[in-house]
Formats: C-alpha cells, sequence, structure tokens
C-alpha cells in the first residue's frame, strides 16, 4: 500500500470538529422552578437513549465522510513486487565505446557489469542500451523487456575513436524521461576520463526522476601517449619544416622515451625527450626533406606499452612549390612592396611567392597563373588591364583591392567598381 500525496493526511485532523460540535458543545437544558403544570399538554416524551444514539450515528457518518475525502485527496495505491520493480522505472544502461575504452580489460569489464544488471532486473522489467563517445550518444535498442535484445546490443559494442561526453549521456537520460514519464534507474559504465567532463558543469544536471549509479571500468595502469602533434597541412620549403609532438604519462614514473618520425612508413628522424613522473614533454623534429605530393606522416613510440594504440599520432602534409602572387603598385610606390613582402615571411613557410610589377607592367601579364592578385593602391589602370582583371575575378580568382593616399576623387575601384568620393578618408 502506498500514497502519491501523503501529506493530504494531516486533514485528518479536522475530523475533531465535528467531535466538538456533537459532544462538548452539546445543549444543555437548566431546570426552571414552575408553580403549576395544569395548564401543560400532556405528551409521550421520547428516549433519552434513543435520542443519544441517533447523536452518536451521526457523528459516525460524518467522520467517516470526511476522513473517505481526505483519503481520496491522498490517492492511495496497490503496492506490488512487478509493479514497484518493473512497471514504474526504466533501467537505462549507458556504456561509454569511448577510445579510452580500449586499454587493458576496460571494455570487458564494463560489459560484464552491464550484462550483471540486465541479469538483476525484476520479472517485467524494461530496460534501454545506450552508447556515449566519439559521435555522441546513440540509442541501441528501444525500451524493451526482452533481455536477449538487451544482451546482444552490450555485447555488439566495441570501443571507437572518439572520446567520451557525459554530457550527451546527461542529455540522453532526461530525455527518456522526459519522453516516458517514468523513473529512470540509469548505469554508467565507464573509465571516468576527465575529458569527458563537459566545460559547463550545469550540463551535467539529470532530471528528478533519474537516479545514476557509476561502474568505473579502470583501473590505473601506467601509459605514455603521443598527446599531441602540430604540423603543417601545406609546406613548400622542407628546410622550413617544423614538427613538434607533445609526449605525456600517466600513472608513470620519470622516464627517457625514444621517438621517431616516419613518413609514408619509413623512419626519417629519431629523437629522444625526459617526460617527468605524471607529466609531458616535447620533442621536435626540423629540417625534414618530405615527398612533393600528399604524404602520410607518424610520431611513434619506440618501446610500447600495454595501452599501444595510443603510442603513435598521424598526421598528414602536402608538399608543393610556391604559387606565385601577383603584387601591382604605382611606379613611385616603393615601400608596400616590403611591407606586404615582409608579412607573407613572417607567416612562416609560406606558400607564395611574390611577383611585383607597376601598373603598366600588368597589361601583359596572365592573371590565370596567379594564386591572387593584389592592387596597392594603384588608382586608374589601363582598359585592358582592368578588363582582365574583371575577367579573372569571374572565373573564380580572387583579388585584394588597397585604396589608399594615391587615389583620387571621384575615381572608380577596379573590379568593385566603387568611386572613391574623397581620398583624404582613404588615407588612414
Amino acid at each position: 500500500m502506498g500514497l502519491l500525496a501523503p501529506w493530504f493526511l494531516g486533514g485528518l485532523l479536522a475530523i475533531g470538529l465535528p467531535v466538538y460540535l456533537h459532544l462538548l458543545r452539546r445543549h444543555r437544558n437548566t431546570p426552571v422552578p414552575f408553580a403549576s403544570l395544569m395548564f401543560f399538554e400532556r405528551r409521550v416524551q421520547s428516549s433519552v437513549q434513543h435520542r443519544r444514539l441517533q447523536h452518536l450515528l451521526l457523528l459516525a457518518l460524518r467522520v467517516a465522510v470526511l476522513a473517505l475525502v481526505l483519503l481520496a485527496f491522498a490517492r492511495p495505491y496497490l503496492r506490488s513486487a512487478s509493479a514497484s520493480g518493473a512497471q514504474d522505472r526504466i533501467v537505462a544502461l549507458c556504456l561509454d565505446d569511448s577510445f579510452s575504452m580500449r586499454q587493458g580489460d576496460r571494455m570487458a569489464r564494463a560489459k560484464h557489469d552491464a550484462l550483471a544488471v540486465i541479469d538483476a532486473m525484476h520479472a517485467g522489467g524494461r530496460g534501454q542500451v545506450i552508447a556515449s563517445g566519439g559521435q555522441g550518444s546513440r540509442v541501441l535498442t528501444g525500451i524493451t523487456g526482452d533481455r536477449a535484445a538487451l544482451k546482444a546490443a552490450v555485447e555488439s559494442l566495441q570501443a571507437g575513436d572518439g572520446a567520451g561526453a557525459f554530457a550527451e549521456v546527461a542529455r540522453a537520460l532526461n530525455s527518456l524521461a522526459e519522453s516516458s514519464h517514468l523513473a529512470i534507474e540509469a548505469h554508467l559504465f565507464s573509465d571516468m576520463q576527465k575529458t569527458a567532463l563537459p566545460a559547463a558543469f550545469h550540463d551535467l544536471q539529470l532530471s528528478p526522476g533519474v537516479h545514476l549509479q557509476l561502474h568505473a571500468a579502470a583501473r590505473e595502469t601506467p601509459n605514455f601517449t603521443v598527446e599531441s602533434v602540430q604540423a603543417p597541412a601545406r609546406i613548400s620549403d622542407p628546410k622550413r619544416t617544423r614538427i613538434v609532438a607533445a609526449i605525456a604519462g600517466f600513472h608513470t614514473p620519470a622516464s627517457n622515451q625514444r621517438v621517431s618520425l616516419v613518413i609514408n612508413g619509413k623512419p626519417v628522424a629519431e629523437k629522444s625527450v625526459d617526460v617527468p613522473a605524471d607529466g609531458r614533454g616535447t620533442v621536435e623534429f626540423t629540417g625534414i626533406d618530405i615527398p612533393y605530393g600528399l604524404n602520410r606522416g607518424e610520431v611513434r613510440l619506440q618501446h610500447t606499452d600495454a595501452f599501444a594504440d595510443d603510442d603513435r599520432y598521424d598526421f598528414a602534409v602536402t608538399r608543393e612549390d610556391p604559387r606565385p602572387v601577383l603584387f601591382v603598385h604605382d611606379a613611385g610606390d616603393t615601400r608596400s612592396l616590403l611591407f606586404f613582402q615582409n608579412a607573407l615571411e613572417a607567416a612562416g613557410d609560406t606558400l607564395f611567392r611574390l611577383e611585383a610589377l607597376t601598373t603598366e607592367q600588368g597589361a601583359s601579364r596572365d592573371l590565370a597563373r596567379y594564386a591572387f592578385v593584389v592592387l596597392s593602391d594603384t588608382g586608374r589602370l589601363p582598359a585592358s588591364f582592368e578588363s582582365a582583371l574583371a575577367e579573372y575575378v569571374r572565373a573564380g580568382g580572387a583579388a585584394l583591392v588597397v585604396v589608399g593616399g594615391r587615389s583620387t576623387s571621384g575615381v572608380r575601384t577596379p573590379i568593385a567598381g566603387l568611386t572613391v568620393l574623397d581620398s583624404r578618408y582613404a588615407a588612414p
């Protein structure tokens, strides 16, 4: 037996009201002396015991009606083993299939614990299997009481390449509670990586009807990993190539690790790095001769550990010749070219080669071979050159048009066709 709104039982105190009216407030007759009764009509007086019985029955009836009304507001229900354990809740099994679950027997332990929870479900209980990691939360089964289907979904799960996301787990559980309107008994099977935590803590907030139990599937296993690699996506000069890798240790003592750089499956360089206890170190590779075209690179630890999947880090780099850039300037302007060239060189290994021409020289050039064109405060252009620039842009080319102090009032900018109304506003 149970009550959905037990606080209404406090209203039973109101039963004292009819008791007060019937017993404590009964009318009492006060005898009055009278000289003679000869003028009174003779009547048969009713029994006092009979009237008292009527009063008690009326009292009991009023109290019973009041108690039944209050009990109805309290909404009583019958609790049975099947109803309380199965029909009014859903067992949600959330398994972490992120990359870190590949380490050791973490995935096997998570599956073992999940299968144990399925076996412990009450008769008639219903559950759902949810995977979380990499691509967010994924529902593997519907809400079902078929234990075989739940177990098959758990057994089929494999660790992927993505990162864990506890916020996605909370979002999936809240959505399940909202759509089912039932209590959720949630179980999370994970190695509890800190990287799975969201940036905002409130993203982990669960609905009032969701009760979460954590099942840790991790053991503190010493592990070295290539944590990150910084490499350019495109290079033109191998001598200026710089590749930096971060080597990290977790639950590890201070160690010296040998690191190899592999290009297209062939080791091209090798260095050592000191990694402090539970810390990280960096190693840098420079001046690597990389072939032309697309190349597959890899930074690899020479001594693997129990979790070999994170002992390497893949990247890609493309080598190509620098593409020419046409810089068109006025014949009397010598500083703009210097400034622009210094800006390109400051970017490191630039993929562009600067070619500078005056407005008169640019009219005879084929613009299709250039990556983009820069017009540095050129003012008016020859009609043939401006027409070629417009055709170049329409075909997909890019142009940077700079309007400065050499532009005069009333001059229309090339390509864009905007009129400079007052050159004083262009000077800054």
